[in-house]
């Protein structure tokens, strides 16, 4: 009999192009043959160094009728590490769906493997506050969970303390439970309360803003059975649990479970979806405003749909037109009943937290003579006046205010509406020698996640009376002593041109309205009252209907839910080249839907167009959007493979802006 010789199909952790060969074949030696399993990781040769690599199959030759000679093995990385077979099939499954090689999908799946144990625990909010969920709530949410996957729709404050009692209820003796946020900010605000209940013990966090040592230290308590209960961020889909039963998913709507800025561009909750079918965990997705594709899946029985909604009598938040304002000569930034009220919370000793969308003094400098708008010269971004400069608030760069304008040599330049840096300035104004810390938080006073932190303690701390803030500070503060939320000029971001806009909007002023309560008013000033999102955002019937007969009659094939979305991204130096190569894509593509019956009724393509910032980082962006009737890989991939390798693949596209 032959001799034969066990050989390892494995996945090395690397960054490799799509096009090539993912899989490298090395011979196992004798002394790992029955150590190396399928999901261990093990050291390897490649290209002069020595990596990980995780095994995906294993196999046996005989060796004289093997076409290459094979390299060795090196060794296991850790021999007590061993990625589970679901993982693995999510990892082939996110490298499928999300045309992603799946190299990439490795590294993303694998963290550092270092001995040293952390010496420091994540960094989280010790004070946090949780209303205790009625026992008729509970028991509603335990009935509609014995049927099928569950939407729980308009759950607010007392959410943490439902979830808990589901954890607690559905917990299997051996089983893991994932509880995933959409930003590190819910788990800085919440964790403390899961971990006073089930101790740290039982609890691993998972995010990228821990450091390498206690991210992998967390990672491996999932590994070994011994956390019963994850949370995490988006990355957390990917922890390697022993025997998950109960997914959670709070706030699922955000945009911030897509990764979008580099490979793989996969939504954690499809993920999760994917994770509950794999293990048959059961899966909860909660939020005070879904996504219109997740309610729209709700209304044909895919999810069991529950309304619990607490008693939101009387929650109006106050709408005041600045058009009034400035027929009463008001000028200033804040209208007086705006005035009246941050006075009136300082003098009771109460927090206030104030939103504006723009950094900045004013959001648009331009020349009157012939209306030329300043804009950055790498990202084509309108600049702000910021700091005696101009800035631009998509690459950060700052430069001289402009005096005279570029295009026509005219020194008539006038600097117009109002952003952050205004509004401080009018407050300190307001509140001046008057014994209050005023403190902002946005992309320039906070740059890095441990400065977002220190402003986050310091709020919830009470250490500052007044928090000035950007997208960022918009968050659930959880805070008794938060009396007011104010929020400026917020048409600036209602009318993106982009499908989800009106719905972006509508979940931004639902959010606002939970916001609310006896202890704390919302007030929202605007020169757009009559926009139909104020009207609509009372009413969620109102506006489901309303978005989906919208998004349906858009075009033959209509927009999500009726349709998936691929993005393609293709960024160049040269303008020039840059629209060239999408042209000439769009025709190939076009042309290619279109002479096949199969395809055409299937699909439909846009014309390529430039991103709203045009210019990023000194290279031009243009964009094609394919519409897909179905969800099918197969056609999908025909398309798809005429995509050279230099362009981007967004399947399933947050924006498309």
């Amino acid at each position: 009999m032959k001799d034969k010789i066990l050989i390892a199909d494995i996945i090395p952790d690397a960054k490799l192009p799509k096009e090539i060969s993912q899989f490298f074949s090395y011979s196992v030696p004798e002394e790992f043959e029955g150590m190396i399993r399928k999901g261990s990781v093990v050291k390897i040769p490649l290209r002069k160094k020595n990596i990980a690599g995780v095994v995906f199959g294993l196999r046996k030759e005989i060796a004289t009728e093997t076409k290459y000679k094979l390299k060795d093995i090196i060794g296991l990385i850790d021999d007590q590490i061993n990625l589970p077979p679901q993982l693995i099939e999510i990892s082939e499954y996110v490298s499928e769906y999300y045309h992603s090689p799946i190299s990439l999908v490795v590294k993303t799946i694998l963290p550092d493997i270092v001995k040293n144990k952390s010496r420091k625990d994540a960094s989280l909010n010790v004070n946090s506050a949780i209303k205790k969920v009625s026992k008729d709530k509970f028991e509603k949410v335990m009935s509609e969970l014995k049927t099928k996957n569950l939407l729980i729709h308009d759950l607010i404050s007392d959410r943490h303390s439902l979830y808990l009692n589901v954890i607690n209820k559905l917990h299997k003796k051996d089983g893991q439970a994932l509880l995933i946020f959409p930003e590190y900010f819910d788990i800085y605000n919440f964790s403390s309360f899961y971990i006073n209940a089930l101790g740290r013990e039982n609890i691993s966090i998972l995010t990228s803003d821990l450091t390498e040592n206690l991210f992998y230290q967390e990672w491996k308590k999932v590994l070994d059975g011994k956390a019963k209960l994850v949370i995490g961020t988006r990355q957390a889909v990917f922890a390697p649990f022993k025997r998950l039963d109960l997914i959670i998913a709070d706030n699922e709507h955000s945009s911030s479970y897509k990764q979008w800025d580099m490979n793989p561009r996969y939504n954690a909750i499809n993920l999760c979806e994917k994770l509950s079918s794999l293990w048959n965990a059961q899966l909860i997705l909660s939020s005070p405003s879904p996504s219109v594709e997740t309610f729209s899946r709700s209304r044909t029985g895919e999810f069991a749909a529950i309304n619990i909604a607490e008693n939101s009598s009387g929650k109006k938040y106050e709408i005041i037109d600045m058009k009034t304002e400035r027929e009463k000569k008001n000028f200033s930034i804040f209208s007086e009943k705006l005035k009246d009220e941050l006075l009136g919370a300082i003098y009771n000793r109460k927090q206030a937290l104030i939103f504006l969308p723009k950094l900045g003094l004013n959001t648009v400098t331009k020349c009157k003579d012939c209306e030329y708008m300043a804009h950055c010269e790498d990202c084509s971004t309108l600049l702000s006046t910021f700091k005696d400069n101009l800035y631009c608030t998509h690459c950060k760069k700052r430069s001289d205010l402009m005096k005279k304008c570029p295009k026509c040599g005219g020194q008539n330049i006038a600097s117009f509406g109002y952003a952050i840096e205004a509004v401080e300035k009018e407050i300190e104004s307001l509140f001046s020698n008057k014994n209050i810390s005023i403190s902002r938080l946005d992309s320039t006073t906070a740059e890095n996640k441990s400065q977002q932190k220190k402003i986050y303690e310091n709020f919830t701390k009470g250490k500052i009376d007044i928090l000035i803030g950007t997208q960022m500070a918009i968050k659930n503060w959880n805070l008794e002593n938060l009396s007011l939320v104010a929020i400026l000029f917020p048409e600036i971001f209602f009318n993106q041109p982009d499908f989800r806009s009106r719905e972006r909007s509508f979940q931004f002023l639902v959010g606002l309205k939970n916001e609310i309560n006896a202890k704390r008013q919302v007030i929202i000033q605007t020169f757009n009252k009559e926009n139909e999102i104020f009207a609509q955002s009372d009413n969620t019937t109102i506006f489901y209907e309303s978005e989906l007969q919208f998004r349906k009659g858009v075009s033959r094939i209509g927009y999500p839910p009726f349709s998936s979305l691929i993005k393609l991204i293709y960024k160049n130096e040269d303008v020039n080249k840059c629209k060239r190569e999408a042209e000439e894509l769009f025709e190939t593509i076009f042309k290619k839907i279109n002479s096949a019956e199969n395809l055409r009724n299937d699909f439909e393509i846009i014309r390529p167009y430039p991103a709203q910032s045009f210019k990023e980082h000194g290279k031009f962006r243009y964009y094609i959007v394919i519409k897909c009737a179905l969800n099918d890989a197969a056609k999908r991939d025909i398309i798809l493979s005429e995509v050279k390798k230099d362009w981007i693949i967004d399947v399933d596209p947050d924006s498309l802006l």
